[in-house]
Protein backbone atom coordinates (compact mmCIF):
# COMPACT_ATOMS: atom_id res chain seq x y z
CA UNK A 1 0.00 0.00 0.00
CA UNK A 2 2.82 2.15 0.90
CA UNK A 3 4.69 1.75 -2.51
CA UNK A 4 1.45 2.50 -4.65
CA UNK A 5 1.00 5.35 -2.00
CA UNK A 6 4.22 6.60 -3.07
CA UNK A 7 3.79 6.09 -6.37
CA UNK A 8 0.96 8.34 -6.90
CA UNK A 9 2.40 11.00 -4.35
CA UNK A 10 5.41 11.46 -6.87
CA UNK A 11 2.94 12.35 -9.72
CA UNK A 12 0.97 14.61 -7.56
CA UNK A 13 -2.39 13.00 -6.44
CA UNK A 14 -3.22 14.14 -3.12
CA UNK A 15 -5.24 10.92 -1.60
CA UNK A 16 -1.35 9.05 -2.20
CA UNK A 17 0.31 12.22 -0.69
CA UNK A 18 -2.26 12.14 2.17
CA UNK A 19 -1.85 8.06 2.82
CA UNK A 20 2.39 8.12 2.40
CA UNK A 21 2.50 10.69 5.18
CA UNK A 22 -0.61 8.83 7.28
CA UNK A 23 1.51 5.80 6.42
CA UNK A 24 4.83 7.02 6.94
CA UNK A 25 4.08 8.35 10.55
CA UNK A 26 2.75 5.30 12.03
CA UNK A 27 5.57 3.07 10.66
CA UNK A 28 8.38 5.34 12.29
CA UNK A 29 7.85 3.24 15.63
CA UNK A 30 8.96 -0.07 14.34
CA UNK A 31 12.17 0.95 13.97
CA UNK A 32 11.84 -0.47 9.98
CA UNK A 33 14.37 1.95 9.19
CA UNK A 34 15.61 0.12 5.18
CA UNK A 35 12.69 0.48 4.55
CA UNK A 36 11.98 3.92 6.14
CA UNK A 37 14.42 4.99 4.46
CA UNK A 38 13.77 3.61 0.97
CA UNK A 39 10.23 5.29 0.87
CA UNK A 40 11.67 8.75 1.67
CA UNK A 41 14.01 8.36 -1.26
CA UNK A 42 12.64 9.96 -3.89
CA UNK A 43 15.66 11.15 -5.59
CA UNK A 44 15.28 9.28 -9.28
CA UNK A 45 11.37 11.06 -8.91
CA UNK A 46 12.37 14.55 -9.18
CA UNK A 47 8.60 16.10 -8.61
CA UNK A 48 8.15 13.88 -6.29
CA UNK A 49 10.25 15.74 -2.56
CA UNK A 50 8.57 19.24 -3.92
CA UNK A 51 4.98 17.66 -4.30
CA UNK A 52 5.46 16.30 -0.81
CA UNK A 53 6.84 19.55 0.87
CA UNK A 54 3.64 21.47 -0.97
CA UNK A 55 1.22 19.04 0.60
CA UNK A 56 2.59 19.08 3.76
CA UNK A 57 2.67 22.81 4.33
CA UNK A 58 -0.60 23.56 2.37
CA UNK A 59 -2.35 20.61 2.87
CA UNK A 60 -2.39 20.81 6.71
CA UNK A 61 -5.70 19.32 7.18
CA UNK A 62 -5.74 16.35 5.24
CA UNK A 63 -2.87 14.77 7.51
CA UNK A 64 -3.89 16.71 11.09
CA UNK A 65 -3.44 13.96 13.75
CA UNK A 66 -0.31 12.48 11.46
CA UNK A 67 1.48 15.98 12.03
CA UNK A 68 0.53 16.47 15.11
CA UNK A 69 2.67 13.54 16.11
CA UNK A 70 5.63 14.21 14.13
CA UNK A 71 5.38 17.98 16.25
CA UNK A 72 5.32 15.66 19.56
CA UNK A 73 8.12 13.31 18.79
CA UNK A 74 10.19 16.50 17.82
CA UNK A 75 9.75 17.65 20.84
CA UNK A 76 10.07 14.84 23.16
CA UNK A 77 13.25 13.41 21.43
CA UNK A 78 11.83 10.90 19.89
CA UNK A 79 11.47 11.51 16.56
CA UNK A 80 13.34 9.25 13.58
CA UNK A 81 13.65 10.05 9.68
CA UNK A 82 10.26 10.15 9.32
CA UNK A 83 9.52 12.95 11.28
CA UNK A 84 12.78 15.15 10.77
CA UNK A 85 11.84 14.99 7.17
CA UNK A 86 7.95 15.88 8.04
CA UNK A 87 8.77 18.50 10.73
CA UNK A 88 11.39 19.95 7.52
CA UNK A 89 8.50 20.29 5.61
CA UNK A 90 5.80 22.04 8.96
CA UNK A 91 3.77 24.83 7.83
CA UNK A 92 5.22 26.11 11.16
CA UNK A 93 8.67 27.88 10.18
CA UNK A 94 9.32 27.08 13.77
CA UNK A 95 9.25 23.21 13.64
CA UNK A 96 10.85 23.19 9.94
CA UNK A 97 13.89 24.96 12.04
CA UNK A 98 13.55 22.39 14.62
CA UNK A 99 13.52 19.65 12.36
CA UNK A 100 16.96 20.68 10.42
CA UNK A 101 18.20 20.76 14.06
CA UNK A 102 17.36 17.25 14.60
CA UNK A 103 19.23 16.31 11.72
CA UNK A 104 22.01 17.91 11.94
CA UNK A 105 22.66 17.74 15.54
CA UNK A 106 25.45 15.20 16.75
CA UNK A 107 25.03 13.72 13.63
CA UNK A 108 28.56 14.63 11.91
CA UNK A 109 30.83 12.15 13.13
CA UNK A 110 29.36 8.89 11.54
CA UNK A 111 30.11 5.57 13.88
CA UNK A 112 31.64 2.97 12.45
CA UNK A 113 31.78 -0.32 13.65
CA UNK A 114 32.87 -1.68 17.51
CA UNK A 115 36.99 -1.24 16.78
CA UNK A 116 37.00 1.34 14.16
CA UNK A 117 37.27 5.21 13.26
CA UNK A 118 34.77 6.92 12.18
CA UNK A 119 34.37 7.71 8.80
CA UNK A 120 35.93 10.78 7.65
CA UNK A 121 36.25 12.90 4.10
CA UNK A 122 39.87 11.65 3.84
CA UNK A 123 39.34 7.76 4.01
CA UNK A 124 35.83 6.91 2.20
CA UNK A 125 36.57 4.36 -0.21
CA UNK A 126 36.08 4.91 -4.00
CA UNK A 127 33.91 1.62 -4.50
CA UNK A 128 31.86 2.83 -2.29
CA UNK A 129 30.88 6.10 -4.63
CA UNK A 130 31.21 3.44 -7.05
CA UNK A 131 28.64 0.98 -5.84
CA UNK A 132 26.37 3.89 -5.17
CA UNK A 133 23.21 1.75 -5.39
CA UNK A 134 20.77 4.42 -4.18
CA UNK A 135 20.44 7.41 -1.66
CA UNK A 136 18.30 5.31 0.46
CA UNK A 137 21.98 3.56 1.62
CA UNK A 138 23.52 4.85 5.19
CA UNK A 139 26.49 7.05 5.16
CA UNK A 140 28.25 3.72 6.91
CA UNK A 141 27.07 0.70 5.26
CA UNK A 142 28.87 -1.58 7.36
CA UNK A 143 27.85 -0.73 10.54
CA UNK A 144 24.40 0.67 9.04
CA UNK A 145 24.17 3.50 11.69
CA UNK A 146 24.87 7.51 10.51
CA UNK A 147 22.61 9.56 9.49
CA UNK A 148 20.68 8.71 6.05
CA UNK A 149 21.65 10.19 2.83
CA UNK A 150 18.17 10.30 1.88
CA UNK A 151 17.62 13.38 4.43
CA UNK A 152 20.43 15.28 2.17
CA UNK A 153 17.61 16.50 -0.39
CA UNK A 154 15.38 17.81 2.76
CA UNK A 155 18.28 20.14 4.00
CA UNK A 156 18.69 21.58 0.17
CA UNK A 157 15.60 22.59 0.27
CA UNK A 158 15.58 24.66 3.62
CA UNK A 159 18.49 26.35 2.34
CA UNK A 160 16.24 28.14 -0.10
CA UNK A 161 13.65 28.35 2.76
CA UNK A 162 11.17 31.43 2.53
CA UNK A 163 11.96 32.29 6.22
CA UNK A 164 15.96 33.49 7.34
CA UNK A 165 15.80 31.40 10.60
CA UNK A 166 15.17 28.25 8.66
CA UNK A 167 17.43 29.15 5.45
CA UNK A 168 20.23 29.74 8.45
CA UNK A 169 20.02 26.75 10.24
CA UNK A 170 20.22 25.15 6.98
CA UNK A 171 22.94 26.59 5.41
CA UNK A 172 25.10 26.34 8.53
CA UNK A 173 24.70 22.82 9.02
CA UNK A 174 24.77 21.30 4.88
CA UNK A 175 28.72 22.38 4.09
CA UNK A 176 29.57 19.69 7.16
CA UNK A 177 27.17 17.36 6.49
CA UNK A 178 28.70 16.81 2.81
CA UNK A 179 32.27 17.61 3.85
CA UNK A 180 32.03 14.62 6.73
CA UNK A 181 31.97 11.92 4.34
CA UNK A 182 31.68 12.73 0.34
CA UNK A 183 29.47 9.83 -0.23
CA UNK A 184 26.89 12.23 0.60
CA UNK A 185 28.28 14.07 -2.68
CA UNK A 186 26.08 11.47 -5.44
CA UNK A 187 22.61 12.41 -3.72
CA UNK A 188 23.38 16.36 -3.20
CA UNK A 189 24.55 16.65 -7.27
CA UNK A 190 21.47 14.85 -8.23
CA UNK A 191 19.52 17.00 -6.36
CA UNK A 192 20.80 20.40 -7.23
CA UNK A 193 18.02 21.04 -9.69
CA UNK A 194 15.34 20.65 -6.91
CA UNK A 195 16.43 23.92 -5.42
CA UNK A 196 19.04 26.02 -7.79
CA UNK A 197 15.41 27.78 -9.42
CA UNK A 198 14.25 29.08 -6.40
CA UNK A 199 14.52 31.94 -4.68
CA UNK A 200 17.65 31.97 -2.39
CA UNK A 201 18.47 28.74 -4.60
CA UNK A 202 22.15 29.69 -5.80
CA UNK A 203 23.42 28.93 -2.29
CA UNK A 204 22.75 25.19 -2.60
CA UNK A 205 25.03 25.34 -6.16
CA UNK A 206 27.80 27.00 -4.96
CA UNK A 207 27.47 24.79 -1.68
CA UNK A 208 27.89 21.53 -3.99
CA UNK A 209 30.44 22.73 -5.90
CA UNK A 210 32.79 23.98 -3.60
CA UNK A 211 31.89 20.18 -1.67
CA UNK A 212 32.91 18.10 -5.01
CA UNK A 213 36.03 20.25 -5.00
CA UNK A 214 37.03 19.23 -1.48
CA UNK A 215 36.48 15.89 -2.14
CA UNK A 216 39.54 13.50 -3.08
CA UNK A 217 39.97 13.37 -6.81
CA UNK A 218 39.36 9.89 -6.98
CA UNK A 219 36.18 10.46 -5.78
CA UNK A 220 35.53 13.32 -8.13
CA UNK A 221 36.90 11.09 -11.02
CA UNK A 222 34.05 8.09 -9.97
CA UNK A 223 31.19 11.07 -10.12
CA UNK A 224 32.55 12.82 -13.34
CA UNK A 225 31.64 9.60 -15.01
CA UNK A 226 28.48 8.41 -13.29
CA UNK A 227 26.35 6.10 -14.82
CA UNK A 228 23.44 8.84 -13.45
CA UNK A 229 22.81 11.33 -16.24
CA UNK A 230 21.93 13.80 -13.58
CA UNK A 231 25.30 13.53 -11.16
CA UNK A 232 27.45 13.01 -14.04
CA UNK A 233 26.11 16.54 -15.25
CA UNK A 234 26.63 18.56 -12.27
CA UNK A 235 29.77 17.03 -11.25
CA UNK A 236 31.39 17.69 -14.92
CA UNK A 237 30.14 21.21 -14.14
CA UNK A 238 31.24 21.62 -10.71
CA UNK A 239 35.07 20.39 -12.17
CA UNK A 240 34.71 23.09 -15.08
CA UNK A 241 33.67 25.67 -11.99
CA UNK A 242 36.77 24.36 -10.01
CA UNK A 243 39.11 24.56 -12.78
CA UNK A 244 37.49 28.17 -13.52
CA UNK A 245 38.20 29.44 -10.36
CA UNK A 246 42.18 27.98 -10.24
CA UNK A 247 42.60 30.39 -13.27
CA UNK A 248 41.41 32.99 -12.01
CA UNK A 249 43.38 32.86 -9.12
CA UNK A 250 46.56 32.62 -11.03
Amino acid sequence: MLWASKDEAAIGKSEGLRRLVDGLVDLEPSGEVPLISQLLDMSDRRAALPHLDRHVRARHDLNAAAMDLVCQRLRAGTAGPVSWVLGAMHRDGRVRQQAVNAILSGALLIPGPPGHAAASSQDASTPAIRNWVGSWDFADPESRTGPLAALVPVLMLRTADWVAQVRKAARAGLPARLAVDPRYLPIALKSIALVEARTHGRFITVCAFEAFASAPQPVRDVLTVSPNPAIRRAAIAASRNSFDEQMRRR
